[in-house]
């Protein structure tokens, strides 16, 4: 049975008709949506907390890549 983790663009609907056939029991989409973005959640994280870390990566890139930070283009807008 496919998961989230091997196939996370997995559909909803896919994922409902997979528990039918596998345990005999239909799960609500609603229920099945939010398995899904439980599992998505505990995989990769909450995309908040991703995203607030970015300007840390950022930084960390301009330190040690100097080359890979163009101030002009930002600048230029």
């Amino acid at each position: 049975m496919p998961t989230v983790k091997d196939m996370p663009t997995i559909k909803d609907l896919v994922l409902i008709g997979k528990m039918q056939a596998r345990f005999q029991y239909r799960v609500s989409y609603w229920k099945a949506w939010i398995a899904k973005q439980m599992a998505t959640e505990q995989l990769y994280r909450d995309c908040d907390a991703s995203y607030n870390e970015l300007q840390g990566w950022v930084v960390a890139m301009r330190e040690h890549v100097p080359s890979s930070w163009r101030h002009d283009l930002i600048t230029a807008r």
